[in-house]
């Protein structure tokens, strides 16, 4: 019992403490971001003196800065969005490349449509539906068996 004693008495205190912490103002919590906005911004110029340089826009001169050929984005070795972007499209080309397509049955087409049309007449009552879901679900399965014995 002592120990559950304990556990309560450390229990209170723990809510007491949650509830002296009262949640934060709109307003304060706009100056505490902008702040700290504005210490990562001393910081960043801070380690690129050239970009304090650079004119009267600030923020335009971090973005110059990550640019593709950019000193600064170099000397940090940060990939520029470019790079990334043009790593995603050859990816994606990669992926699209190995992918054909099937044309698809009208048997499938028509069971879908059958599926579709008795959800939309049974709004509520989905499960008045399940046979045409299993004839859909039957379709298609015959569909790939096809492909396969096709592609094999």
């Amino acid at each position: 019992t002592s120990s559950q004693r304990e556990r309560f008495q450390q229990t209170k205190t723990e809510s007491s403490a949650k509830e002296d912490q009262l949640p934060i103002d709109p307003a304060q919590f706009d100056a505490l971001v902008n702040k700290r906005v504005e210490q990562e911004l001393h910081r960043l110029f801070a380690e690129h003196p050239e970009l304090s340089r650079a004119g009267s826009d600030p923020h335009r001169a971090l973005l110059d800065a990550a640019k593709p050929g950019s000193s600064t984005a170099q000397a940090a070795g940060h990939h520029s969005t470019e790079a990334i972007a043009q790593d995603l499209r050859s990816s994606i080309e990669k992926y699209n490349g190995g992918v054909t397509s099937v044309k698809v049955p009208e048997s499938v087409t028509r069971a879908q449509k059958e599926v579709v049309e008795c959800y939309r007449d049974h709004q509520g009552r989905p499960l008045d539906c399940w046979a045409q879901v299993e004839a859909f679900k039957n379709s298609v399965r015959q569909t790939q068996t096809d492909h396969w014995k096709e592609a094999l």
